[in-house]
Order: structure tokens, then sequence, then C-alpha cells
């Protein structure tokens, strides 16, 4: 670098420029060396410690969780009633028979149906953008799988009171666009263990820890760690079975540590035993890729035009001649264009407080230029639109640049070049920053059954009717032994030989008469009709505790005669269970207000949902992240649009019964509310709506009608053409004057002849006038001859010149 450029540059930004690398290096070590940040032994003694000390809090509850597992799995098991109701070693007694009760009421409950999204918007300019989230949330449902995560939450939530959804972002490229996608996981309450003391929400926590057992392939593969010489720490985390719990030798028990940090964002810790394998102060953060020459962040989206769209070649010549005038001006040297780039001293600083990036690498080129030209970018190159360089670095940043205008898909323009003064008041063009979405809640959603105060866990069905079930089996082995000690006793002589067998006609050979009388047969029937009594009003009382009738489990209900009785009572019966359907849909709704903003943090790529118009046909939309943007009316600075309100359709029950849709759609048809049984219109209507409710082989029949109501349609468009032609001909007919037939007689070109025969209105014999093309008399001599009444003669006449001219003029070629 020239002297002489150099020290002007350094006099521009108070000092050199090695000595502002210098400090921003010193900034960084001397917060590190603050103590703001624990080091990765402090940090792993404390989050092995919170495990420690929160587990032990929360032992008694892990241990129901197990027991309320083995209750629904068949617990055998009589618990004793008094101290000495047990064997000689302490053991409890078993019975050889359950009727497991507890599995038979949770799996009444079990629905299939999943909430479907109502997001409605908070300004009327909202609206479509309301819509649209609608049909990526019920695209997502169908990507993400949730009818089989839903059938497990269906049974672990009233079975431990609760149960939680853990919803993340895959950022392994296995997503839309290869950028990562929306991933929905259900975790067991065994795997988390709560900060003690907190038992209203998970939001309400400044950390909690969740376990996962993972192999050791996973973890390497992860994180880069080698656990090969780790074991299972928490193989009960795993597992519900006693005889199965013993560490696996390719399993370790992975645990995340997720906390509150500083700024109120989430953080995230990483362990194994020993062994610390993450530490994000900040999970939500994003890392993007910055050029390592120019500094300027790659923009998200392809560019796929040459970057003399952001700063034409003229624009630009234009541009460099102004700076430089203005550079001249202040009465500073000239510099050379092809110094090199030098960025804003109170950029540079933000960039170093935050600890993103090296300093020298700030987000835009201040008005030195270099003189050097763009490189060209197009789509698939990993290439900074900018530079040209190939050579990225990664780096935690807050905002993201459009360099170019895009247009999203409602219509909206952001992006392009801005004008900006740096802290010298010197102007420089720079992309236009959009701040990046943040998401500020935790990855996990608690699932209760029934809120219970001071419980994090709601109530669980198993313990309400846990002593029922234990009185079930008690009953039952009561009923066994009467029954197998009762039986026949069989007197006979004490020399009498009987087989003992199953074949009939048994053969006793008798010495005399005599000992016939000395054989005898005595039943011994025990009575077990109280304990049978007994069984079946624990049972309906089971039934009673939990809100199940006969019509729930599909039995026959003698107790309601007429239709309109037992919908009734299944609405009574419903209305007891009411309470655990709000709580699904209130989680859903918060599932789907999660699903929505990590769309808006990460999905960089467009996400293709379907929807239907008003018809019911399908068509396809795009929801992109960017429609969600707005400019603040005060400070013109980009915001995030999520001023929505998500809640739970409350058609969607039955939306989710196809079954009742299909009955539903067909007895509205024949009601008439699609309009005439008969007309084409009203099939087309009913099969749209029957193939939206997936009946069989709807697709097919709706185009057969489809083609026919488009057949239909075009044959009377037909016909009203027609009738509307007819109708003009005859309206011409009517209000015409009478018909001329116009033709020329040998003559000069100069002076044409005009032959005009017609049949007038009074007049039904045909009348002829030659009239030369160029005399005005015509009227007068056709009265004169007396062949036509002078005003149709007048009328004939100057239709006939018009369209005899017109004819000459074409044979003419004018």
């Amino acid at each position: 670098m020239p002297l002489n450029v150099k020290a002007t540059i350094e006099s521009i930004f108070s000092g050199p420029i090695s000595s502002a690398k210098a400090s921003g290096k010193s900034k960084k070590s001397a917060a590190k060396a603050s103590g703001k940040r624990k080091t990765r032994d402090e940090m792993l003694r404390l989050w092995q410690e919170r495990l420690q000390d929160n587990r032990d809090a929360y032992r008694f509850e892990l241990d129901r969780f197990d027991r309320r597992a083995r209750y629904y799995e068949g617990e055998n098991l009589i618990e004793p009633l008094t101290a000495y109701d047990t064997k000689p070693n302490g053991e409890y007694y078993a019975t050889s028979h359950v009727r497991n009760i507890v599995a038979e009421m949770i799996e009444a409950q079990i629905s299939s149906v999943i909430p479907h999204p109502k997001v409605t918007a908070k300004r009327q300019e909202d609206e479509e953008r309301a819509r649209l989230i609608e049909r990526m949330l019920e695209s997502e449902i169908d990507r993400l799988g949730v009818e089989r995560l839903c059938d497990l939450m269906e049974r672990l939530v009233p079975i431990n009171g609760g149960a939680y959804w853990m919803a993340e972002w895959d950022s392994s490229g296995k997503g839309r666009g290869g950028g990562g996608d929306v991933v929905l996981s259900v975790v067991h309450p065994s795997q988390v263990i709560p900060q003690d003391g907190v038992t209203g929400d998970v939001e309400d926590m400044d950390y909690f820890i969740v376990g996962y057992p993972q192999t050791k392939t996973y973890v390497k593969a992860r994180f880069g760690v080698d656990v090969e010489n780790e074991s299972e720490s928490a193989p009960e985390i795993r597992t519900l079975d006693d005889d199965d719990r013993r560490p696996a030798d390719d399993l370790v028990t992975l645990y995340y540590g997720y906390y509150r940090n500083d700024e109120g964002g989430v953080g995230r810790y990483a362990w194994v035993n020993d062994t610390s394998l993450e530490d994000l102060d900040d999970l939500w953060a994003r890392q993007l890729e910055r050029c390592a020459e120019c500094g300027r962040l790659k923009p998200l989206f392809d560019v796929d035009t040459a970057p003399e769209l952001v700063l034409g070649k003229a624009q630009e010549e234009a541009d460099r001649q102004a700076r430089r005038e203005m550079w001249e001006a202040s009465g500073l040297p000239v510099l050379d264009e092809r110094s090199e780039v030098v960025e804003p001293e109170d950029d540079r600083e933000g960039a170093e407080d935050s600890g993103d990036v090296e300093s020298g690498s700030a987000g835009f080129t201040s008005i030195i230029n270099t003189g050097r030209r763009p490189g060209v970018a197009r789509e698939g190159d990993d290439v900074c639109p900018y530079c040209g360089s190939r050579h990225f670095e990664r780096a935690r940043v807050d905002y993201e640049e459009l360099p170019t205008e895009i247009t999203t898909p409602l219509g909206q323009q952001i992006g392009g070049m801005t004008s900006a003064t740096d802290a010298k008041g010197l102007f420089y063009d720079r992309p236009t920053r959009i701040p990046l979405y943040r998401v500020d809640k935790y990855p996990l959603v608690i699932h209760k059954n029934i809120s219970v105060y001071g419980r994090l866990m709601g109530a669980s069905d198993v313990d309400a009717i846990a002593d029922h079930q234990n009185t079930t089996n008690r009953l039952h082995q009561k009923i066994i032994d009467r029954s197998i000690q009762s039986g026949s006793i069989i007197t006979a002589p004490v020399d009498a030989r009987i087989r003992v067998d199953s074949k009939d006609g048994k053969v006793i050979r008798l010495k005399n008469p005599a000992e016939k009388e000395e054989f005898g047969v005595y039943n011994l029937d025990s009575d077990v009709s109280q304990q049978r009594a007994y069984l079946a009003e624990v049972y309906e009382e089971a039934r009673q505790r939990i809100g199940i009738t006969d019509s729930y489990q599909g039995r026959r209900d003698t107790t309601a005669q007429s239709g309109v009785a037992k919908q009734f009572a299944a609405a009574q019966s419903a209305g007891r269970l009411e309470s655990k359907r709000r709580m699904k849909e209130a989680v859903f709704a918060d599932l789907y207000e999660r699903i929505f903003k990590l769309k808006l943090a990460y999905a960089d790529t467009g996400v293709s949902v379907l929807g239907y118009d008003a018809q019911g046909a399908p068509e396809y939309l795009e929801f992109s992240r960017y429609d969600f943007l707005r400019q603040n009316p005060l400070t013109l600075e980009w915001e995030w649009n999520d001023d929505f309100t998500f809640s739970i359709d409350p058609s969607g029950e039955l939306a989710g019964n196809r079954q009742s849709m299909w009955q539903e759609t067909i007895a509205l048809y024949q009601a008439g509310a699609f309009g005439n049984l008969s007309a084409l219109e009203s099939l087309v209507v009913l099969w749209s709506k029957l193939e939206r409710a997936s009946y069989p082989d709807a697709a097919s029949t709706k185009d057969y009608f489809q083609r026919a109501l488009e057949a239909q349609q075009q044959a009377q468009q037909q016909a009203q053409l027609q009738a509307q032609q007819q109708a003009q001909l005859q309206q011409q007919q009517q209000a015409a004057p009478p018909a001329a037939d116009v033709s020329l007689n040998p003559a000069p070109p100069d002076s044409p002849v005009l032959s005009i025969r017609a049949y007038g209105p009074e007049s039904p014999e045909r009348a002829t006038l030659n009239v030369p093309a160029g005399t005005g008399n015509a009227a007068s001599a056709a009265t004169a001859t007396g062949a036509l009444p002078p005003e149709l003669t007048s009328a004939i006449e100057a239709r006939a010149r018009e369209d005899a001219w017109r004819d000459v003029r074409s044979r003419a070629g004018v």
C-alpha cells in the first residue's frame, strides 16, 4: 500500500488498521476473561449437578411413571391392604388372571382426530396471509406424519397425566430445498427432568433437561466427538420394563440442557457422562456465510443474474465520479482506485462487540472504492455476488442482506441497494438489511391430560382407577381359588379299584350287591355370586370415575331407547371428556404457532402448499417468509409480521371422520343445498366435496361430470349465439330500409352508373333506377317516373351510393 494512501486511511479512521484489528481481538479476549461465560469444565459440572439435584427431587414422580405403565400393561400383583397381606418374604401376592380395566378405560378414549388449524389475522389486510398459513400448516400435518405421533400421545397423556411435544428445526439438509425443515417428535415424561418447584408450564422454567438414548455412531456424526468408551448411564428412559433395564453396549444417554440466556433467548448445552458435546448460548441464532474477501453476507436466496443489476456499469461509473468529486472537495488527497477496502469504524466495532466476525469484515464497503468489478454469480454457484470470491466463512449475525429486489408470491417487492452514511458522514451503497426472525420459546410443549393446581403433570386416569384395578385383581384371584377348591368327592370301598381318566364307560366289579351302597359322590360347589356382583360394581365405579359409557365402548346401551335419547347420552358422556379435548386443542394451537415461527426464522426457500378455490378445485400456492415482512411507517425499517392468532377449527373433528363427512355431504345434496338434484352443476359440486373428503373414486366421477358440464355449457353457448344471430336478423329485417341490390353497369371508370333494384314496402313490383354516380337529382328522377315514393327513393339512393363507391374503391385497389 502506498504510504500516503495508508496515512490517509489511518487519519480517517483514527488509527492504524493493524491496531484496529488488534483492538478487536483484545476486546474478545477481555470479554472471555471477564467471566461472562463459564469454562467447559465449569459448564459440565453445573449441568451434572442440576441433573442430579432435580432428578432426586423428581424421583417420586418418576416412580409413578413406572407404576402407571405396569398397570396399563396388565399388572398382576395384588397390593396389600394390611401389613400382613404379603408373602412371608415380603413379596406381593399375584393373580393368575387379570381383567385390565385400566387399558379398557384408556382405549375407550382414544381419538384419531387431528385438530385442524385456524389462523385469524389481527388486521384486515392480512386475511390472505392468514389463509396461506392455514394451508401451509395443513400441508405440514401430512408431511410430518402427525397421525402416528398423535396415536402415541393418545395413550401417553391419559396414562401419565401428560407428555411432551418437541418442535425443532432440522438443518441437516433433508428438508425442502436442502435447507432443513420442521421436525416434530414425542418425548416421554420420564425423559424430562424439570426445574424443581416449577409446576405451571415449561415456559416458566429457567432450565430443564431432556435425556435421549442415542447410539455412539450418532453422537460422533452429530457432534464430532468419539464416545466409544462411554456407557449408557440411564437405561430406564429407554424402557419401562424392569427386566430390560440393562446398559446397552452401543448406546449412551445423551442429555440436553435448555435454559434462558441473559437476553431472554434459549440456550442449549449437551453432554454424555463426563464428556461435553455442545454449548450454544443462543439456540435459535443463525450463522450465515460471509465473504472472506469483501465481508458481505451471502444472500439466502439464489442470485441467478449478474451483479450488474445491483450496481449497473454506467451507474457505477457515475457513482465513482461523484465520490471522487466529493473527496476532492474535502481537501484530502485523491486515493488510487486500486487501494484496499476499508470498513467504517462504527460498523466494525459493532461486529467486534457482538463477537460475530473478526475485525475488518464488516457487512458493507465504504466510500473508498477498490475499482474491482463484481464477479458474476449464477444459480447454483457458490460465488460472492459482490466480488466474485469463492471463499466464505460462517458468522453469527442478526440480519440478512438482499442485494437485488425480489418479488414475493403475494406481490410484495423487497430488497435492492440503498444509500447510507458511515461515521464520517460519507455515503456508500449497501444491500437492504432485513432482521432475522428470532424464536423466543422453548422447543418443548407440554400436553396435559387434565390440569391440576400445583402439579406440572396433569391428572392421570391410571391413578384415578388404580384402586379399582387392584380390587379387581384381588376378587379375580379369590374367585379362581374358590373355583379350584370346589369339585366332587367320591367314596368307595377300601379295596375298590377305580381307573381315573377321561374315558367313559368305566367298569367296577363288585363282590356282592352290598358293596354298591358303599360308593357315593358328593359335589362341593363354591358360591362366588357375591364376588361376581362386587366385580361388576367395581367396574361400573371405574367407568363412572373416568366418564365412560356403554356407547363409548361400542356396547349395546339399554338405558336409552330412542335415537334422541341415545344422542343425548352420547353428548353427556362427551361433555365429561370435554376438558381433555380442550387441552389437546390448546396444545395443537401452540404447536401450529411454533411451526409458523420456525418457518419465518429458517425457511429460506418457498414452500409449495395445496389449497382449494371456492368451487372446490385444487390450487397450488407458495408460502414465502418474505411475504410476512412489512416496513415500519415511521422508521421505514423492515420488521416481521407475526400478528396472528392460532386456534383450532371447530369443524376439524367432523372433517377427520371421513364416513361422517360423506354422509353429511350426501345429505346436504339430497336436501337441495347444492341446487337442482339433476343439474350437472350440483353433481360437480357434490363430487368435488366428496373428493376432498377422500371418497373412493370420487376424482374420476367428478371429472366425468365436469366434462359433461363443459359440453353442456358449450352447447348452450352455441344455441344462445344462434338465437342471438336469428334475433338480430329478424330485427334488421324489421327495422332496416328495403334491401337494395347494387351493381355497376359497363361504363367509363370515371363515371360509373349505379343500377338500383329494390322492392318497396308499398310497391311489390320491382323498381329499377339507373343513377349516374355524380348526379344529385336521383330522387327527382325517380319521382318523375312514378316508380317509387320520394322518401323511399332517397333512402335507396343513399344506400346504393355508399355501397357502390366502396365496391369501386376495392376494385381500384384504393
